[in-house]
C-alpha cells in the first residue's frame, strides 16, 4: 500500500441501470427509498411459510425482450460507454488510453457465450480512439474494486495517460433466475429479504489530477484483502473487510472518525450485515472509555457516560435497482459521486466497500476536489447500518 500516492481524478462517468443513465437519478431513488423492483411475469417462488407462492421480484434496466445474459450485458455496456464518451474530455493526439472492461467470473456462466474477442471488437469500434489505445477485457474473479486497484496503480506509474474502467452484469437470464430460485434466494412481495435480480453497467474515466480539466471527484488508492473465512461467518471471525477498510483509510490519510458516509455493494444482505458488524466493531467500536470501565469494576462509578454510537449514512444501490453482480461497486461509486455534490448534510469523503461472492474484500475512499478534512463530530441522520 503506497500511502504517499496522490489520488486520481474521476473525470467522467457513464452508467446504465434501472434508474437510467444519470448518477443523480440513482441518488434520488436511493435517498427516497424508491425501489424499482416489480413482479416477474413468469418466475414464482414459495412464500416464507411454504404455504403458497408468488411472483419473484426483479429489476430490469432494459425493456428489450432479451433472454441471453450476454446480449443484455452487451447492450448495457454500450449505453454506459456512450454516456461516458459524451461526458469525458476529448482524447489528445498520442494520448495512451487503456479501455478496461470487467465481466462476471468464469463460474457464473453469465456472458460466457460471447467470446472476449467480440467484447474487444465492440470497444474498439465504439469511438475514434487515439493511436495509443489498448483494450483489456477480463473476468472479475476477485471483484471489480480489486481489479480497479491494479489499473489505479498502472495509471499512477505512468503506464498510460487515461483509464476507462468499466463493468457490466445482468442477473436476469433464465439460467441465473432458475439457479437463484432453486436455492430459495429470490425475493418476492411476501418474502422481501431475498435477492432482487437486476442489471447494470458503469464506465469510469480516470486521469491523474494534473491531466484532468476539473477534478471534482477524487479516488484514493483502492485496497483489497483476502477473507480467510469466507462462507464460515457463523463460527469464525471475519477479518478481510476490516483489513481492506483500514488500508483504504490509510491510503487517504484518514482515520475512521473522518468517515460519516458509506456506500456498500454486497451480493448477500445477511452475510454483509454480519461482516459489517465485525468491521464496524474493529474501526468504530461502541464501548465505554477504558477509565470508566475500570471505575465501574472498582465500584467507584455507577452512571457512566455512554458514548454515542457511530452513525453512518448508508447508501445501498441494491435498495433501488436490485442486485447487479460485479457492477455493484462501480454503481456504489457513481452513487457516492452524486452524494458528494450535496452539502446538507455534507460529507468530505465517502467509503466504498465491496463484498463480492468470492473470498476477496475491497474498499476505497472517494473525496471531493479538496483534501478530505477530519470531522470533529459525527453527523446525525441518515440510515444506520
Amino acid at each position: 500500500m503506497n500511502r504517499s500516492a496522490r489520488p486520481l481524478a474521476l473525470a467522467a462517468l457513464g452508467l446504465s441501470c434501472a434508474t437510467g443513465g444519470h448518477d443523480f437519478a440513482l441518488m434520488a431513488a436511493v435517498a427516497a427509498g424508491l425501489g424499482l423492483r416489480r413482479p416477474h411475469p413468469t418466475m414464482a417462488v414459495p412464500d416464507a411459510h411454504g404455504c403458497g407462492s408468488g411472483p419473484a421480484l426483479h429489476c430490469p434496466a432494459l425493456e428489450e425482450p432479451l433472454e441471453d445474459a450476454g446480449e443484455r450485458m452487451l447492450l448495457l455496456c454500450t449505453r454506459a460507454l456512450e454516456r461516458l464518451l459524451a461526458e469525458m474530455p476529448p482524447c489528445a493526439p498520442g494520448e495512451r488510453v487503456a479501455v478496461v472492461l470487467m465481466l462476471p467470473p468464469e463460474g457464473s456462466e453469465r456472458g460466457v457465450d460471447i467470446p472476449l474477442s467480440a467484447w474487444e471488437h465492440m470497444l474498439e469500434q465504439a469511438h475514434p480512439w487515439p493511436e495509443g489505445l489498448s483494450i483489456h477485457v477480463a473476468r472479475a474473479e476477485n471483484g471489480s474494486l480489486a481489479e480497479l486497484a491494479e489499473w489505479w496503480a498502472s495509471l499512477q506509474a505512468g503506464d498510460c495517460d487515461r483509464v476507462l474502467f468499466g463493468a457490466t452484469d445482468s442477473l436476469l437470464d433464465p439460467a441465473t433466475l432458475c439457479a437463484l430460485g432453486e436455492a430459495r434466494l429470490l425475493a418476492s412481495q411476501a418474502r422481501p429479504d431475498g435477492i432482487v435480480p437486476g442489471e447494470g453497467a458503469v464506465f469510469l474515466c480516470l486521469q491523474r489530477p494534473e491531466d484532468a480539466a476539473a477534478a471534482q471527484t477524487l479516488l484514493y488508492q483502492p485496497a483489497a484483502a483476502p477473507e480467510p473465512n469466507h462462507g464460515q461467518g457463523s463460527g469464525k471471525r471475519l477479518t478481510g473487510l476490516a483489513r481492506a477498510i483500514g488500508e483504504a483509510l490509510d491510503a487517504a490519510s484518514l482515520s475512521p472518525g473522518d468517515i460519516t458516509c458509506l456506500a456498500a455493494a454486497s451480493d448477500d444482505a445477511l452475510a454483509w450485515s454480519l461482516e459489517w458488524a465485525q468491521a464496524r466493531d474493529a474501526h468504530w467500536p461502541w464501548r465505554l472509555p477504558e477509565e470508566q470501565r475500570l471505575a465501574m469494576q472498582q465500584g467507584t462509578l455507577e452512571n457512566p457516560d455512554m458514548p454515542l454510537p457511530p452513525n453512518h449514512e448508508l447508501l445501498e444501490p441494491a435498495s433501488a435497482i436490485g442486485h447487479v453482480g460485479i457492477a455493484a461497486p462501480l454503481l456504489a461509486l457513481a452513487l457516492a459521486r452524486a452524494r458528494l455534490a450535496f452539502d446538507w448534510p455534507g460529507h468530505d469523503a465517502i467509503l466504498i466497500v465491496d463484498r463480492p461472492e468470492v473470498a476477496t474484500r475491497a474498499a476505497l475512499v472517494v473525496g471531493g476536489p479538496e483534501p478530505a478534512r477530519p470531522h470533529e463530530t459525527h453527523l446525525q441522520g441518515g440510515n444506520t447500518p
